[in-house]
């Protein structure tokens, strides 16, 4: 062959299409696991349950894949080697897009990365990291045929002039319902794809999170519904593995640990090693006709690296704290979290008051106290919450302060109401270690003041729904002060208002124990001397679902006007949260330091006078409904 033919031959490589090859095939021959990420580096070696999901990509009739998964598993592993196999065999534009432009940026650092820098197969392809490169920075990599850009969802300009073949949209569930005033980041992201028609690929994935406001479950309903079935080890029947067929001594209060998978078909109890070999022997069986959209949904029970074991461990750990519960159900079992949504009958709770202590007291189970406060137009309604062992909390005070927000008088007597000490019955002494203040109403005031007592103490709170904590991380705020703004003068708390209505709506509904029996775990206590107006308001939202543009949607619907007493015990908790009730709540240690540290803040408090500013005799007016104890000031 002489020297042109040879270059003829070659040249007409270069355009011929590349051999038709599964993504499993292809990421088990060429991606490499990073250190930087993974426990066991090297050579990508899959397992079973991971195959479909990969080729559900490089199948030309697959348009859209849900991931519906639990943590840990394939969700970002596929968008990885997605990712990978793009920009080494089919080029094009890429939007990898992530709830917020920090997430983009530490995913790029701690996974593409290494990625670009250990597989072969990349090497050239994407330009070398350089301060002064526009090829190759944290958020957008140039290679040849197309380009990979992250992006925060939160902002509609991250879509804007963009078409893009690939769009991964990962972690759906903490994007913002809508972005800016363009609607939902998804849809303004698929509608980038309009270019490439039949050619587009999308990725949606996430765990699952509240049932009627889960994006991801939303979308997984509308695919195939494809589930995993594993074989018997022993009678060969197949089934989808489930939470309830765990079986554990530890459930029925016994100390052993003997964690056994019971076969529903024939009662066979699978240890870890017969269920890690049936799962090998798994198939993905969908639920619906596929029509462009392959869904997967597949939970930790099959995780070839987790026990039984420590799941139940973890179950156990976590099954008497809704909010931790609900993050065992949405990340490990990947299903939705059902809110309790009922209000329970405000009669049935007035009879459980209790005759041993009255407003104004702290019974002798209270370590720690929280205060919730609403702040209306013309009033400010205060709640003195108590925490204790078992998750127990009890309403130990209520204030209601008749004055406007706006008047100097109502905050002196709010800081009297903060710095008051409250002899519990057995003589100890305790003082309110935080106080909650909403901001929905007269906001700057309640930062001023807040600024005032110190972060410590108090903090601003807005309400909002279906965070992915309790209590999200604090914004700093403005504050002006005598007409002068101060740049971040104040720290602003997000609460998940929805979730605390849901748990305490849920404990609300616990059986009262038999006489002379303890109360379980999470129970609330009511003084003898409240009155029906706090249990109609403490009972005055439920929850209803109706349908948005063809989606399910949930939320809390007031049932009647006032329901102070709600949101003052959603701030309260929000407050307990915050001094470490739901992370440390377990360890005894943790509980006999905070007793310690209330006790001995109580008694400095008794040293130091009140200063007279903060003692404004006409600030309180007792309501109807409320006795003013003898100790505040009137």
């Amino acid at each position: 062959m002489t020297a042109e033919a040879r270059l003829i031959a070659d040249c007409s490589r270069l355009w011929q299409s590349p051999p038709k090859q599964k993504l499993s095939e292809w990421a088990e021959e060429n991606f490499i696991l990073s250190p930087e990420y993974s426990a066991h580096s090297g050579r990508l070696s899959l397992y079973q349950f991971q195959r479909e999901p990969l080729d559900a990509f490089t199948n030309p009739y697959v348009r859209h894949i849900v991931l519906m998964t639990c943590t840990q598993l394939i969700k970002t592993l596929l968008q990885q080697v997605a990712i990978a196999y793009v920009i080494a065999r089919a080029p094009g534009p890429i939007l990898w897009a992530h709830p917020s432009d920090t997430d983009a940026e530490t995913i790029s650092k701690e996974r593409l990365s290494p990625m670009i820098r250990d597989m072969p197969c990349l090497t050239g392809k994407v330009a070398p990291e350089k301060r002064t490169s526009k090829s190759n920075t944290i958020l957008h990599k140039v290679f040849p045929g197309g380009s990979l850009s992250l992006i925060g969802a939160q902002t509609p300009g991250n879509f804007a002039r963009r078409s893009i073949r690939y769009f991964l949209a990962d972690e759906r569930d903490k994007w913002k319902a809508n972005v800016g005033k363009e609607g939902d980041g998804f849809s303004l992201g698929v509608k980038r794809t309009a270019t490439f028609r039949s050619l587009a690929k999308i990725i949606e994935a996430c765990s699952p999170t509240i049932e009627g406001n889960s994006q991801i479950a939303a979308a997984y309903e509308n695919s195939d519904q494809r589930k995993f079935w594993v074989p018997c080890p022993q009678c060969g029947a197949r089934q989808i593995l489930k939470w309830g067929q765990v079986r554990d001594p530890r459930f029925k209060g016994k100390q052993t640990a003997d964690t056994r998978y019971e076969c529903e078909h024939c009662g066979a109890q699978w240890p870890d090693v017969e269920r890690w070999e049936a799962v090998e022997r798994g198939e993905w069986r969908a639920d619906k006709p596929f029509a462009g959209t392959a869904g997967f949904w597949i939970s930790e029970l099959y995780s070839p690296w987790k026990k039984l074991g420590d799941l139940v461990a973890d179950f156990l750990s976590k099954k008497d704290s809704p909010s931790e519960l609900q993050t065992f159900v949405n990340t490990t079992l990947a299903e939705t979290w059902k809110e309790q949504g009922d209000a329970p009958d405000h009669e049935k709770l007035m009879v459980r008051r209790e005759d041993s202590y009255r407003l104004g007291q702290a019974p002798i189970g209270v370590v720690f106290l929280t205060a919730g406060v609403d702040v209306q137009k013309t009033w400010i309604e205060v709640y003195v919450w108590g925490w204790g062992r078992g998750r127990q909390r009890w309403v130990v005070d209520h204030f209601r302060i008749e004055r406007s927000p706006f008047d100097q008088a109502a905050w002196d007597a709010l800081t009297e109401i903060l710095n008051q000490a409250y002899q519990r019955q057995d003589g100890a002494a305790l003082s309110i270690v935080r106080m909650a203040v909403d901001t929905g109403f007269a906001s700057n005031e309640v930062y001023q003041w807040a600024r005032q007592q110190g972060a410590g103490r108090v903090m601003a709170v807005d309400g909002r729904q279906h965070l992915a904590a309790l209590v999200a991380a604090p914004t700093q705020v403005d504050v002006t002060v005598s007409g002068r703004k101060i740049r971040h003068g104040a720290k602003l708390w997000p609460v998940d208002v929805s979730a605390c209505k849901s748990e305490l709506y849920g404990l609300l509904g616990k059986e009262r124990p038999a006489e002379g029996e303890p109360y379980p775990t999470g129970w609330v206590h009511f003084p003898k001397d409240l009155d029906e107006e706090f249990f109609r308001q403490l009972t005055a939202e439920s929850l209803t679902t109706h349908v948005v543009k063809g989606y399910r949607k949930t939320e809390w619907i007031k049932t009647r006007e006032r329901n102070e007493a709600l949101d003052c015990a959603n701030y309260a908790r929000a407050a307990a949260f915050v001094s470490g009730w739901d992370k440390h709540g377990a360890n005894e240690t943790w509980w006999q330091g905070m007793q310690g540290a209330v006790e001995a803040a109580a008694q400095r408090a008794e040293k130091q006078p009140t200063p007279a500013a903060s003692q404004p005799k006409s600030a309180y007016v007792p309501p109807s409904r409320r006795r003013i104890v003898g100790r505040m000031a009137l």
